[in-house]
């Protein structure tokens, strides 16, 4: 749940220059003439979406952001995307292209609030989010919303945020993560369970994004095992699952805290900085 939601690092094995390559799409003839045009890349990066296929519509993303490079819908797909498979580099990418189209993007008001969160500025973030009438409010500002909220200690006001959003947006994991783990800290591990259960369903990247919050659940609920097990599976460092148990430690407005941030309090046994990778 820290800052935006980047909740998992997932590497797309093509990589060049900060880009998909082209080698990680379909190269059959037929396909040849939709993979370059941008409005037949959309149409298939929807249907991959839509299909779980996270990794691969990122690809189809990237390449119509690279063919019409001035469009800013393809590098709001590409940002989304990015974000879902932990791909950090790529949502910066799109980030800093969406700024050169339009420096009032919502995404970058977005960016640019949970910025202001993660250093504990809470009435800036919040001045910040106020720029964005309702209209133009894309997920990131009621995940950013809600953590302001938990920030002050209102689960039920955050939760209600995440449901709003998820209104508005019902497919979006980071939505569903941070109501899944704002059910964790107010002890209420079934519904998050639930959540982060139906989410790693879904399998591919988003399963592996459940996993990584269910070793959290995990712990909060005093099961080691089982959050040992669960970390394995999902692939996280020493580091990461040390960082994750010593929360289940903390009190309930320094734990929602440190997991904003990604910071353990000063003082606190194994105080480093959570873990990108």
């Amino acid at each position: 749940m820290a800052g935006t939601g980047r909740l998992a690092v997932l590497l797309l094995t093509a990589v060049l220059g900060g880009c998909a390559m082209d080698a990680d799409l379909p190269q059959a003839p037929a396909a040849d003439a939709k993979l370059n045009d941008p409005a037949a890349l959309e149409q298939m990066t929807e249907r991959l979406r839509k299909s779980g296929a996270y990794e691969t519509a990122l690809a189809f993303a990237m390449r119509a952001a690279r063919l019409d490079p001035d469009n800013a819908a393809h590098w709001e797909r590409v940002h989304a995307l990015a974000e879902t498979v932990g791909r950090d580099d790529l949502a910066r990418q799109a980030l800093r292209q969406l700024a050169t189209l339009d420096p009032e993007h919502p995404l970058l008001v977005i960016e640019n609030a949970g910025r202001l969160l993660r250093n504990g500025r809470i009435a800036e973030a919040e001045a910040e989010l106020a720029r964005l009438p309702e209209r133009r409010r894309p997920a990131g500002y009621y995940r950013i919303a809600g953590l302001i909220e938990e920030w002050k200690g209102r689960g039920v006001a955050a939760r209600a945020l995440y449901a709003q959003g998820l209104a508005r947006f019902p497919e979006d994991p980071g939505l569903l993560v941070n109501l899944a783990l704002s059910y964790a800290l107010a002890d209420d591990l079934a519904a998050a369970n639930d959540i982060l259960s139906q989410l790693a369903d879904r399998g591919g990247a988003l399963r592996r994004l459940a996993l990584r919050n269910l070793v959290l659940a995990a712990y909060l609920a005093g099961d080691s095992h089982l959050a040992m097990r669960l970390a394995e599976e999902a692939g996280l460092s020493p580091a990461q699952r040390a960082f994750f148990a010593a929360l289940a430690d903390l009190s309930g407005p320094m734990r929602v805290q440190a997991l904003i941030t990604g910071r353990l309090p000063a003082g606190t046994e194994g105080k480093k900085p959570a873990p990108k990778g």
